[in-house]
């Protein structure tokens, strides 16, 4: 039984760590887009020209290297996205049995 809640507890923990690295992805991509967007409107509007566009999509691109890296990292030595997917079923599964268990 101390090992069941210990193995919850653990598979909880992970995927809190999953989905606060999702949230830190996105979040990493918004900053370095708007950032760059801000960046191309004010060089647009000090130097009279139209680079607005660049900056977007240096933002973007720094977002997606950005993103890729802290993925990179959080999956390495980690078990396959199948596998994980399969993991967080197994405990929206585990939570609708103690629910209903507890609603008896």
């Amino acid at each position: 039984m101390k090992e069941d809640k210990e193995k919850k507890r653990k598979d909880r923990l992970e995927v809190s760590r999953a989905f606060s690295m999702v949230v830190h992805v996105g979040i990493t991509m918004l900053v370095s887009i708007f950032l760059c967007l801000a960046i191309g409107i004010w060089v647009d509007k000090t130097f009279h020209t139209n680079v607005t566009v660049f900056f977007i999509f240096f933002g973007v691109v720094s977002g997606y290297c950005s993103a890729f890296s802290t993925l990179a990292t959080f999956f390495k030595g980690k078990a396959t996205k199948s596998e994980l997917l399969e993991r967080i079923e197994e405990l929206a599964d585990e939570e609708a049995d103690d629910e209903d268990i507890q609603g008896e």
